[in-house]
C-alpha cells in the first residue's frame, strides 16, 4: 500500500537548473507528487516532530492509499536513491551527474546561439532525474533514509491519477 504526501519533490537537477538562472520552463516537468511505501500502521512516525534533524517539509495528516499494482499501472515509480557517502568506492551518481551536466551545457550553448524553443525536458535524462535521490553522511551533510521506500508520480498534482479511468478515480486491481 503507498500513501501520498501532498508535496511536490526536486532533484539535484532542479538546484542545478536554478542556479544557472534557468527559467522555470526549464524545470517545471521535474515537479512530482511522492508517496511512501511505509506500513500503515508506522505513518504516524512521519508526522511525529524529530528532534534532532531539520525537516524541510511539514506533513498534513491525510493523504491517499493505493496498492503498488495501481502505482504502477498510473505511472507512479519507485524511488533509487545512490549513496554520496565519502569512503573508498565510486558513487554510482557519478555517471547521471556526468549525464546531466553534458544536457545543461549543451542547452546552455544552445541558447547562447539564439535557441529558445529547447528545454530541459527534452533531454533524455530529464525523464529520469525526478526518480533518483542522493543519500548518505559527510563533513557537512546528513541525509538518510534507512527505511524510506518512496515512489513518484511526475507531474505537481495527482491530476493524472484521478483521470487514470476517466471517472475521477483510481480503478480497483
Amino acid at each position: 500500500m503507498l500513501t501520498a504526501c501532498p508535496i511536490a519533490a526536486f532533484g539535484s537537477a532542479v538546484d542545478l537548473l536554478k542556479k544557472r538562472g534557468f527559467p522555470v520552463e526549464d524545470y517545471e516537468d521535474q515537479e512530482c507528487v511522492c508517496f511512501t511505501g511505509t506500513p500503515l500502521e508506522h505513518l504516524h512516525l512521519l508526522l511525529q516532530e524529530i528532534t534532532d534533524l531539520k525537516r524541510n517539509c511539514v506533513f498534513g495528516a491525510y493523504g491517499i492509499a493505493v496498492t503498488k499494482r495501481v502505482a504502477r499501472n498510473t505511472g507512479i515509480n519507485p524511488v533509487w536513491y545512490t549513496d554520496m557517502s565519502q569512503g573508498g568506492h565510486e558513487w554510482l551518481i557519478r555517471p547521471v551527474n556526468n549525464l546531466l551536466e553534458q544536457a545543461l551545457k549543451d542547452l546552455e550553448d544552445r541558447r547562447d546561439e539564439g535557441d529558445q524553443e529547447r528545454v530541459f525536458g527534452d533531454y533524455p535524462i530529464a525523464a529520469l532525474t525526478p526518480f533518483i535521490e542522493q543519500m548518505g553522511t559527510g563533513p557537512g551533510f546528513r541525509k538518510e533514509f534507512w527505511w524510506e521506500r518512496e515512489w513518484r508520480h511526475l507531474g505537481a498534482s495527482s491530476q493524472g491519477l484521478r483521470e487514470a479511468d476517466g471517472r475521477g478515480h483510481l480503478p480497483r486491481t
